[in-house]
């Protein structure tokens, strides 16, 4: 081969013995992916290029290994209200009375003491998967010179410039500072000073009703702050579901926060023992100090874009495709810096998908059901639309609510405010939304996120099982030390499809599995476990005589004699029975709205 390689194309050459005939080498430059940004979309983009054997490299700031996520946002607040939890005792206050704290005397050194451990530990393993897959961490702030070229500061007044063939940019998002507003991390601060701040404050006024700012305010409620929160909307979060944000703003309110809804802070200014904030209204409030919480931008003002040929709106997002492509061909943007919906997991899967595109390997799509995770205490979570979504659409549906303070489980946590909601199309019974508030609602939403993906709730009955109640743990531990002996005297029912530990208790209605909590004649609100043998024992002599299963007014298979064994009396399937049911048996679901769990 003769000549000079040119840089900005790959090289094409022959190789004796090769069926093809052609071998394509990488360009000249100095990596084949450079992603900028080390946060979950960052990591993760970095990953799936190295597991594709490219050459990669990442640009991070030194002190920022991780982003956002891990320095200054997720990982920090998550930790910090677990932390406020712990040490305030307030999962324990149901039981042992309002004065229950683990610590009299909580200072701001026993918060973060637990806050940058954790920040530590996930430094490090970011910095370990980045290295076992052979990524360079450069340490450093990236520009742009050209489409190809970065020019990254390194610290010192020294600087080192980069090209890669393909770009990937993840610099994620900062606080909003309004103009006019004199921020100095101390009585007037943002969400990233808050972390910094010398001690906790007896009054706080949060401005912006977004979900930093109600995380916060929550937070700090516990901690026995007085929480005044001014929002220039008239209602707060308003993605969320109408109900759950009554829900929190009432277990709030017993908290002493103060909603100012809605009103327009016109100015904050510094006072001789703290802040005084003026409202449009004329209102002014008194208070320690002030939490700005107007939302975020893009962190792309020292990206110097326009020498990529790239432009941010007026948030500094990155507008980008389907598949994250910006309008250069080459250059992805993903995560937070794109904008909605700003989640660390959906940061990591546009991440992954935006890394195999760019060396054109197919990955599929983003999944159209998002589960939202709020962590304030209470914590928040939904999968799918609101009902004012769903009004708005014409969507018929019905509602199924449960509520902590019925639930064993709700008593055993000292969570007595939480509540599970289900939105249910009326027409093919379709799970079209779950919400939940209270204890674990970001791990049960999961659940429902999975029911959805199946499509229909009757196809998850059949093909998954879940523990979604007490009353069917109560039955499934009880069948557990039976299950052998059913193997050994049936080979029948030791098929999963048979097996009472496998069999769910449901009612069958309109060719519909609904899940229901049990109440068993006589059991007088508990476990009444001879109930439980007579159950039992019924369903073994029902199902020797049920045939095939077939439900006799259905006609489904297998849908017979799992309502048969369970329901005492016995009804049978009416098609032209309307759903949810409208009457009322034992162990069926009740008319009211808080029928089904």
């Amino acid at each position: 081969m003769q000549g000079a390689v040119d840089r900005d194309s790959p090289v094409n050459i022959s190789m004796p013995g090769c069926s093809g005939g052609r071998i394509v080498l990488v360009s000249g430059r100095d990596f084949e992916l450079l992603v900028i940004g080390s946060g979950p979309a960052g990591q993760k983009a970095s990953v799936q290029a190295a597991k594709l054997g490219r050459r990669v490299a990442c640009v991070e700031r030194r002190h920022m290994v991780g982003g956002v996520c891990v320095n200054t946002g997720t990982i920090p607040s998550k930790t910090l209200r677990e932390a406020v939890v712990y040490l305030t005792g307030l999962s324990q206050r149901e039981m042992y009375g309002a004065s229950y704290r683990l610590k009299a005397d909580i200072t701001v050194t026993d918060l973060l003491q637990r806050t940058n451990r954790v920040i530590e530990r996930e430094i490090d393993v970011i910095r370990d998967q980045l290295q076992r897959n052979h990524i360079e961490l450069i340490s450093g702030e990236a520009r742009f010179v050209d489409p190809h070229t970065i020019d990254i500061s390194v610290g010192g007044g020294a600087a080192r410039v980069v090209t890669a063939d393909k770009v990937v940019i993840a610099v994620g998002t900062r606080p909003a500072r309004p103009a006019g507003v004199e921020f100095d991390d101390r009585t007037i601060l943002d969400s990233d000073g808050l972390l910094n701040m010398e001690q906790i404050p007896g009054s706080l006024v949060v401005v912006g009703g977004g979900v930093i700012g109600i995380e916060y305010a929550s937070m700090l409620a516990a901690l026995g702050t007085k929480v005044t929160v001014v929002e220039k909307r008239a209602r707060l979060l308003e993605f969320l579901d109408d109900e759950i944000v009554e829900g929190l703003m009432h277990h709030l309110r017993d908290r002493g926060v103060i909603f100012r809804l809605p009103e327009q802070v016109a100015a904050v200014e510094q006072a001789q023992n703290g802040t005084i904030t003026h409202l449009a209204s004329g209102k002014e409030i008194a208070a320690d100090a002030v939490l700005y919480s107007a939302g975020r931008r893009g962190a792309t003002e020292e990206l110097d874009l326009d020498a990529a040929g790239l432009e941010a709106d007026d948030r500094g997002r990155i507008p980008v495709g389907p598949t994250f492509r910006t309008n250069i061909d080459h250059i992805w943007a993903v995560g937070d810096v794109i904008g909605f919906p700003s989640l660390a997991a959906t940061s990591m899967e546009q991440g992954r998908l935006a890394a195999r595109d760019a060396f054109g390997e197919s990955g599929g799509a983003m999944s159209e059901s998002l589960p939202f995770g709020i962590y304030a205490i209470p914590e928040i979570s939904f999968v799918g639309r609101s009902e004012q979504d769903l009004t708005a659409a014409g969507v018929p549906y019905e509602i199924g609510i449960s509520r902590y303070r019925e639930l064993a489980r709700g008593q055993i946590l000292g969570d007595l405010h939480g509540m599970l909601k289900l939105l249910v199309s009326s027409t093919d019974r379709r799970v079209l939304a779950v919400h939940a508030l209270g204890t674990g609602a970001t791990e049960l939403v999961h659940i429902g996120q999975a029911v959805m993906a199946l499509g229909r709730h009757r196809q998850l009955s059949r093909r998954r099982r879940f523990q979604l109640s007490d009353a069917r743990r109560v039955l499934q531990g009880r069948c557990a030390g039976r299950r052998q002996q059913d193997r050994r005297a049936c080979p029948a029912e030791a098929s999963p499809a048979r097996s009472p530990i496998n069999r769910r208790l449901d009612v069958h209605i309109h060719g519909v599995v609904a899940p229901v909590p049990i109440q068993l004649a006589g059991a007088g609100g508990g476990e009444d476990f001879g109930a439980m043998e007579e159950l039992q024992s019924r369903e073994r002599e029902i199902s020797a005589r049920s045939g095939e299963g077939r439900c006799a007014g259905c006609n489904d298979r297998g849908a017979g004699d799992e309502l048969h064994a369970r329901q005492l009396p016995v009804p049978v399937c009416d098609a032209s029975q309307p759903w949810p049911p409208t009457e009322t048996m034992t162990g069926s679901p009740s008319r009211s709205r808080e029928g089904l769990p």
